[in-house]
């Protein structure tokens, strides 16, 4: 009996010690799941209360004819920023295009020839006052901004003014920029205020954070990093090099600076109209008003997926794309033409 328990008495040992590590992994496990449960919880409430914090509006028109849909950020007393209710509005709009199925692009712009100065300090910032509250909203607009971008249509920001903070990481969304040539946006949300503060009341401050701070000279620096996922997408526009050095520098970026970093793609004119001159140039220059809408949407899908997976797996996404269309009532008209050899 001695010699039984000798030689099994090692092996009971490591049992105890295999049931404590599998109930010990079990407990961590079981709360984990209850601290996601509760993050998840947490992060829906604050979705659900950021229409609490109201103004502003964005705007939807679609010009069927064309295949464009043009969203208009419309908050003119802060030079179109964010409030709680515009961020829901724009998620809203951007639910309701996953429908559009004779879509081909999409326009960002702003009202009154400003395009978007971030979130509303007045209304909206102000009110997020912890840490956790910007981790909050940051974790939103990256999402929302996300999906808009994931949509299968060409996007375009079109920007007239200035685009600042938020606005200038926004603009990173799209697939393409064009900017009026007075526009410029301050490098994306390093938004660099500088200012004497003996110097300033409240409300030449409050005149700085809503867009005028690229005007004053300065001894002090305030600053934030970008939370809108600007960063992550202004390494992948403009590489990340340049990337580093435009966040860092903290300036304002005019269009023709743009054009040369590969951040911008078209600069229209000041003395026409914005809108007009970026449909122009999308469906005469870009060949909008020639491809087909349901061609134009897998290829963009096309695009996004091979962005963000291994070559084999977009080769096979690819493949079955190429197998929709080949074939088919277009390829067969394209065929009977017999353009590829004119």
């Amino acid at each position: 009996m001695v010699l039984l328990l000798y030689r099994f008495l090692p092996k009971l040992h490591s049992i105890k010690y295999v049931l404590k590590d599998k109930y010990l992994s079990r407990s961590i496990y079981c709360h984990n799941i209850f601290r996601n449960k509760e993050k998840e919880k947490e992060y829906e409430n604050f979705v659900k209360n950021l229409d609490v914090y109201k103004g502003g509006d964005v705007n939807l028109h679609f010009y069927n004819d064309d295949g464009i849909a043009v969203i208009t950020f419309d908050n003119p007393s802060s030079k179109n920023a964010f409030t709680g209710s515009m961020m829901l509005k724009f998620r809203s709009i951007v639910k309701e295009l996953h429908n559009w199925e004779q879509g081909k692009c999409i326009i960002l712009q702003g009202a009154n020839k400003q395009f978007c100065s971030g979130g509303d300090l007045k209304s909206f910032v102000r009110h997020m006052e912890t840490p956790q509250h910007g981790y909050l909203m940051s974790k939103f607009m990256q999402s929302l901004t996300s999906e808009f971008s994931k949509l299968p249509f060409i996007s375009v920001s079109l920007v007239q003014g200035n685009a600042l903070g938020g606005g200038a990481e926004i603009l990173t969304s799209t697939d393409f920029r064009v900017m009026q040539q007075s526009a410029a946006f301050l490098s994306i949300k390093w938004i660099c205020l500088q200012y004497k503060i003996n110097s300033l009341n409240g409300l030449q401050l409050f005149s700085l954070l809503n867009g005028y701070a690229y005007n004053i000279k300065s001894t002090t620096r305030l600053s934030i990093t970008t939370g809108f996922g600007g960063t992550t997408r202004l390494v992948n526009i403009i590489g990340k090099k340049n990337a580093l050095r435009l966040l860092m520098s903290g300036c304002l970026v005019t269009a023709e600076e743009a054009i040369q970093i590969g951040l911008a793609d078209k600069i229209v004119c000041d003395d026409k109209d914005a809108l007009e001159s970026c449909i122009k140039w999308l469906l005469n220059e870009q060949n909008l008003a020639k491809i087909d809408s349901q061609l134009l949407q897998n290829l963009k899908m096309s695009v996004m997926y091979a962005a963000s997976n291994s070559y084999e797996e977009s080769y096979e996404f690819e493949r079955k794309i190429f197998k929709k269309f080949w074939m088919g009532k277009m390829h067969l008209n394209a065929l009977d033409k017999n353009l590829k050899h004119k």
